[in-house]
């Protein structure tokens, strides 16, 4: 065999490979509540900023006041971690992947070397019903269902942070069409995002969750958090603590997030116990934060 046709075969299988779809992967939020959205199309415009593989890229605009938004990654990228395609956020729960793999026991990690990368994209078919039979499997966790996006957050979709209005030099007023308020931090990088490394999204999640010990006006929840949970600190030793202040109805632990989360069958309990430990809390010798989950 020639070194033409070998190198011929070589493009074509790469060739096969790249993604044509009819339609992306995306959450509410981005989408927008425009009924009568319109799409633009444009096949293997752009190559994916995960496994750099060309893919169908889609481009809409969700709403009259918001900023065009586009496709990041591709499909297959985006259905091997049940993700957005366009804020590579969790379709399920709305958080970022670093808190969904820390907190599911069997998430599947994607290689992030070039070589290694190119073969688990290979199995790509296998991966996505492997990665779904696991979801499907796992029992929802605590953590997330407490973190979790309850509804649509249609804001992040509008227009971005005028650079003339944060200098004080923007003169265009209410015509100007980019936003006229303090800029919020960015997601950084998709690539990060997507392996759940360094996303400043969820530092700024797990850092609120940790800080906040105001009852929460919801009478119906009554979680706390409790941050710091290393050995030799196990679950007995948590449940002895709390059951003091009232019977508990179960107590999480997540051994990757350093975390626990307990709740009551009372709310009356739950406050006790946060006014009482909070700042406070030691067990083992070891100082535990706590915080409303």
């Amino acid at each position: 065999m020639s070194h033409t046709s070998i190198v011929r075969r070589k493009q074509d299988h790469n060739k096969q490979s790249w993604e044509e779809n009819d339609f992306p992967i995306l959450c509410e939020s981005c989408l927008g509540d425009n009924p009568y959205l319109r799409m633009i199309k444009e096949t293997f415009g752009k190559e994916c900023k995960t496994c750099s593989r060309p893919f169908t890229v889609f481009k809409w605009k969700p709403g009259p006041r918001s900023r065009y938004k586009k496709t990041e990654i591709c499909n297959v990228c985006a259905k091997l971690k049940n993700v957005c395609q366009t804020c590579i956020l969790d379709l399920q729960y709305g958080l970022p992947t670093q808190i969904i793999d820390q907190a599911l026991p069997n998430a599947i990690k994607i290689p992030e070397s070039d070589a290694n990368r190119e073969f688990f994209m290979d199995q790509a078919e296998t991966m996505i019903t492997l990665s779904q039979a696991q979801r499907e499997q796992t029992t929802p966790d605590q953590m997330l269902a407490h973190l979790s996006q309850k509804s649509p957050y249609y804001q992040k979709s509008q227009s971005g942070v005028c650079s003339f209005f944060l200098k004080g030099t923007c003169l265009r007023g209410k015509e100007c069409p980019y936003r006229h308020d303090n800029a919020e931090q960015s997601m950084g990088s998709v690539e990060d995002r997507y392996h759940g490394v360094n996303d400043p999204a969820a530092k700024r999640i797990m850092d609120r969750v940790t800080k906040a010990l105001v009852p929460p006006e919801d009478k119906t929840i009554t979680t706390l958090y409790i941050g710091g949970v290393k050995h030799p600190v196990t679950e007995e030793d948590i449940r002895g603590e709390f059951s003091a202040f009232g019977e508990l109805r179960s107590v999480c632990m997540v051994p990757k997030l350093e975390s626990a989360f307990v709740t009551f069958e009372e709310r009356g309990a739950a406050e006790q116990a946060a006014s009482q430990l909070h700042k406070k809390l030691k067990i083992r010798g070891t100082p535990l934060s706590l915080a409303w989950g």
